[in-house]
């Protein structure tokens, strides 16, 4: 398993996230995830300054920065968000994540993060 590098890019914060590849995000430049919305306002400044050490499920490593993060309620997630992001329609997503997080309701508010790689496969 590769070993993320907490100091790689001097000046910037490095945050460690852990993602699955599904619908081959790791393989795309820019890809959306899907997740509960962070709490508070998240400053501009932030997606300049944070570099995210994304662990896939295979083991190997990507550097990634968030582009953008557009929150919206669980009721208001689509096709359009989540085609891209798990490959699945609408519907089917909720299905899926109300299986792996039953205490979400319609208000609960998510966010579709947008990030991109800045480098590959380290």
């Amino acid at each position: 398993m590769a070993e993320i590098n907490l100091g790689k890019y001097p000046g910037k914060e490095v945050r460690k996230i852990k993602l699955v590849n599904r619908n081959r995000k790791k393989n795309n430049n820019v890809f959306f995830e899907i997740n509960f919305a962070p709490v508070g306002l998240v400053p501009e400044r932030f997606f300049a300054d944070t570099i995210f050490a994304v662990s896939w499920d295979d083991g190997t490593i990507t550097y990634t920065k968030m582009i953008d993060l557009y929150r919206l309620p669980f009721e208001r997630i689509s096709s359009a968000f989540t085609l891209p992001s798990h490959c699945m329609v609408g519907s089917e997503f909720k299905r899926y994540w109300l299986g792996l997080h039953p205490t979400t309701h319609g208000g609960t508010e998510m966010a579709v993060y947008v990030y991109q790689h800045i480098e590959f496969f380290s």
